[in-house]
């Protein structure tokens, strides 16, 4: 039987467009003199099937910046440092091909999402199954509209419809598999997740609640904090 144990990438290194009047980038804010992608992996230490993280950060922070922070915050998990690319789907690419993963599965995870509670990391590893991966999804419940300008063309039935989050995990095996299949390609998918799913292997869901939250603009900084605040 394959052990059910994962490294995790955390996907740092970019640069926040969307904080325009911010000079840092989103991840590195600190909430309560933490910084964002640093919840994370404070959560993380705590998770035993996670035997390793992989912080592919902003190339233009020096290492020293996070291991100062990891003995200050105790962090007992292995960690290694890689230099982000310029979008995030090459970040991530670049951090899985100079890591040399070796456990049977890697997990790929937003350092903008700092809410995630990892203990969920067991169950979708029990559920996994014979599944190539397993992302976590909540349901939509607005209403969808398809607009061509200003004019709406149609409303979409969201019945079957999903938001994709991370943290995302695959086989290890499979990830080598389709980075060779796109080695010569220039694709960007949006995530990992449409990658695996285009090649041909099966990806599950593992359904989650909203507090998942995903950092992208001031308003979502705001209710974090809210979050952090209860």
């Amino acid at each position: 039987m394959v052990k059910k144990e994962l490294s995790i990438i955390l996907a740092s290194g970019g640069k926040g467009l969307r904080f325009e009047a911010s000079k840092v980038p989103k991840q590195y804010i600190k909430i309560n003199n933490i910084p964002i992608f640093l919840y994370n992996i404070i959560a993380m230490d705590k998770i035993s099937l996670i035997k390793r993280i992989i912080v592919a950060k902003s190339a233009d922070i020096n290492d020293t910046y996070f291991l100062n922070l990891f003995k200050k915050f105790k962090i007992k998990k292995k960690i290694n440092l890689i230099d982000g690319k310029n979008s995030r789907f090459k970040t991530v690419k670049e951090a899985f091909s100079m890591s040399q993963i070796d456990t049977p599965f890697v997990g790929i995870h937003d350092a903008v999402r700092p809410n995630f509670n990892f203990n969920y990391i067991n169950q979708m590893m029990t559920q996994i199954g014979k599944s190539d991966g397993i992302v976590p999804v909540s349901k939509i419940t607005s209403t969808i509209k398809n607009v061509r300008g200003k004019l709406v063309l149609k409303t979409i039935p969201r019945d079957d419809l999903y938001i994709s989050q991370t943290p995302q995990i695959f086989k290890t095996e499979v990830m080598t598999n389709c980075y060779k299949k796109i080695k010569k390609s220039n694709i960007n998918f949006t995530d990992e997740s449409e990658m695996v799913e285009k090649n041909g292997f099966s990806v599950q869901t593992f359904k989650v609640d909203e507090n998942n939250i995903k950092i992208t603009t001031k308003e979502d900084l705001k209710i974090f904090k809210a979050l952090k605040a209860k």
